[in-house]
């Protein structure tokens, strides 16, 4: 049995090797052969998963736009809609602990990590002011977290920003 367990564990090693870019051909009198066309994508700041912070910089929206745009976002479970409306640095702080100002390439990862974590729907934003010097919405939703369901308050406040508006913060407790 202890020999099955290392020939996995070596295969497993070999694999990650080759699949990493660590070695050319490896190969094992015993094993399968490993392909060696990496497999992994990176999640690196550069990758196509994490907006650049071009992106970021684009044209802002309306307030009313850019609350749609978060409640439909995380009512979906995706970050998709709401990290183009990021500030260059945003205060984010969610149930789970993790709190304080992040770049919008880290906050895309915060935030889908924790969407992923935890099913957030109907998600109602109920008080809105945007016409007021900081426009902000505030609203109630219900997670699931751990097989439990919780409600939780969100709260999203913009900043003016390239002359529109951008999210300078992102609550959810």
């Amino acid at each position: 049995m202890g020999r099955k367990r290392n020939r996995l564990c070596v295969a497993t090693l070999l694999a990650w090797a080759v699949t990493l870019g660590l070695g050319q051909q490896i190969t094992h009198p015993t094993l399968p052969a490993v392909p060696t066309t990496p497999t992994i994508t990176p999640l690196l700041a550069d990758s196509n998963h994490a907006p650049q912070p071009s992106q970021t910089l684009s044209p802002r929206g309306a307030p009313a736009e850019i609350f749609k745009a978060v409640a439909d976002g995380l009512n979906a479970g995706t970050v998709a809609t709401i990290v183009p409306h990021l500030a260059p640095q945003v205060y984010i702080s969610l149930r789970a602990g993790e709190q304080g100002y992040f770049s919008p390439n880290q906050s895309y990862y915060l935030l889908d990590f924790y969407l992923r974590s935890t099913r957030l729907c109907n998600l109602k934003f109920t008080t809105t002011a945007v016409s007021a010097t900081t426009p902000f919405a505030t609203g109630s939703a219900t997670i699931m977290r751990r097989g439990k369901r919780e409600q939780v308050q969100v709260y999203v406040s913009l900043a003016p920003a390239g002359g529109g508006w951008c999210i300078a913060q992102l609550n959810i407790h």
